[in-house]
């Protein structure tokens, strides 16, 4: 099996009848060895650090399944997808990039914050460079976490889907 990153987006919509945009939720995919995790995208701090926020890890057998699910149904456009190698190291990993990509420039890594995490809300700060396609500034610890539960809310009915449909 081969690690690997998608850089994406989830097009989130509201109503029944009529289906209105309401937002957007930029996601890492990150698929390595037996499991694969889906990250949003929360903004970027001061000092240029990416803030994520986990909120999948499954079975990378699933990995396809979530992606084309969501691609038929127009809820997930997928940007870029680039080989890669994840090593381990406490409580952060790095991803490997084979080659840079147009919205992953360099080699990420991914480090659990302590500080931001809280409860099941589990915060990874990455360090790297990044081209997202949506900017969000994050000044505060405040701002982080009304961020982050906007975006995990927007990006809830889906991920929710995804577990429903595997659980079958």
């Amino acid at each position: 099996m081969r690690n690997r990153i998608i850089y994406g987006i989830i097009k989130t919509y509201k109503g029944i009848f009529k289906k209105k945009h309401i937002g957007n939720v930029q996601i890492l995919i990150i698929e390595k060895n037996e499991s694969f995790s889906v990250y949003n995208v929360v903004g970027e701090m001061k000092d240029n650090e990416i803030v994520s926020q986990l909120v999948l890890k499954a079975p990378s057998e699933y990995t396809n399944i979530f992606i084309d699910e969501f691609e038929e149904n127009q809820h997930f456009i997928q940007m870029e997808e680039l080989y890669c190698s994840v090593t381990k190291e406490k409580d952060k990993f790095k991803v490997i990039l084979k080659k840079k990509g147009k919205y992953i420039n360099s080699n990420l890594i991914f480090s659990f914050s302590k500080e931001y995490s809280e409860g099941n809300m589990k915060v990874y700060l990455i360090e790297g460079k990044m081209t997202p396609l949506i900017k969000e500034q994050i000044s505060n610890r405040v701002q982080l976490k009304m961020s982050a539960i906007k975006k995990k809310a927007m990006s809830r009915p889906i991920i929710s889907k995804f577990i429903s449909s595997i659980k079958r």
